[in-house]
């Protein structure tokens, strides 16, 4: 009899596992990122551009008595990127506003291939609100994880920005 009560108790841990642990549709975030003119910001016709989206999904992360299950919120990314420099470094970052330049939150490096397109797919551990950037590795300092810095802006008519 224990052990049936012991697989049913399973059962129901692998049903709540599997779950999706938040209420309603979670949050999804799209942008387009486009190769803007400086200094006035218009889009730059038959220029670089992408496209940018997250998705919020909760993970169960633990069990307590107290609390049947424990989750955190994280946001699963990808990006594609088209017409950059070909075989070359760059940086994509989040930024809130005018304010936090030249600090910015930057979570991943994107290489480009040959023809200058690349794609890249990771996990994010806070929303990606504000404005999401591609900018070259050599402008901008990634020394210190996921917090960085602006450290020249040779070429912002090349950056991707939405």
């Amino acid at each position: 009899m224990n052990k049936k009560i012991i697989v049913i108790g399973i059962l129901i841990c692998l049903v709540l596992v599997g779950m999706n642990v938040t209420a309603g549709a979670p949050k999804i975030y799209k942008t387009k990122l486009w190769e803007k003119d400086s200094p006035n910001g218009s889009i730059v016709p038959r220029g670089a551009w992408g496209n940018f989206i997250a998705m919020e999904k909760s993970m169960v992360v633990g069990y307590s008595r107290a609390t049947p299950f424990l989750s955190k919120t994280i946001y699963l990314y990808k990006v594609e990127v088209n017409n950059l420099q070909p075989s070359t470094t760059y940086v994509l970052i989040n930024h809130n506003s005018k304010e936090d330049m030249p600090m910015a939150y930057w979570f991943s490096y994107i290489s480009t291939d040959a023809g200058g397109d690349a794609s890249v797919s990771g996990i994010l551990n806070k929303p990606p609100v504000g404005k999401i950037w591609v900018v070259l590795a050599s402008d901008f300092d990634t020394s210190e994880p996921l917090k960085g810095k602006f450290t020249a802006w040779n070429q912002p008519s090349i950056y991707l920005k939405t």
